[in-house]
């Protein structure tokens, strides 16, 4: 469709052919607004609920290895294919491969001396971010938080927040035997 406005023409004829341009741009931007709801929301949505029940599905086989452990979680965390789980109590950390319900790790805090954040870099990305547990004097084990092209490089901000709260945790308890 072609518009020629008059410029030299009656102001109320160009009024009319610019209200019928501005109905057609508001019908075709409600038109593309509704198609994107009914095509884009449902796979928001899908995405949503599948991540819930990978979520659920996760917590599910960290309580149920520390079950199998006789251990009563007091803090847990789950983070990409893995999951932390602590008992405060017996101070015992168990790291699991929610993926295959494989329990990787099972640590007595006792035995634990210090902890450290271990960030690797290739020049200028975080290729991995790690917690290393020190025995008396070597490295007891390492839990990994982040691997790069494993885990989301958008959530590597929250990946470094959430091993500094793990390494607090930890060093409170470790603290906590000292002090006993």
């Amino acid at each position: 469709m072609f518009f020629a406005i008059n410029l030299w023409g009656s102001s109320s004829q160009n009024f009319i052919i610019n209200q019928e341009i501005m109905n057609n741009v508001i019908e075709n931007s409600l038109v593309t607004g509704i198609l994107f709801l009914i095509i884009i929301a449902p796979i928001i949505l899908a995405s949503r609920r599948a991540k819930r029940k990978r979520l659920e599905k996760s917590a599910a086989a960290l309580h149920e290895l520390a079950g199998k452990n006789h251990l009563n979680l007091t803090k847990s965390d789950i983070f990409g294919n893995s999951a932390l789980g602590l008992d405060a109590l017996k101070n015992v950390l168990i790291y699991v491969n929610t993926q295959s319900n494989e329990l990787i790790c099972k640590t007595d805090l006792s035995r634990i001396s210090s902890c450290e954040i271990v960030q690797s870099m290739d020049q200028n990305s975080i290729t991995s971010i790690q917690l290393v547990l020190y025995g008396k004097e070597q490295p007891f084990t390492s839990i990994s938080f982040y691997k790069q092209f494993h885990d989301d490089e958008m959530k590597i901000k929250q990946f470094q927040q959430l091993v500094e709260t793990w390494k607090q945790e930890i060093d409170q308890l470790i603290s906590r035997k000292k002090t006993a």
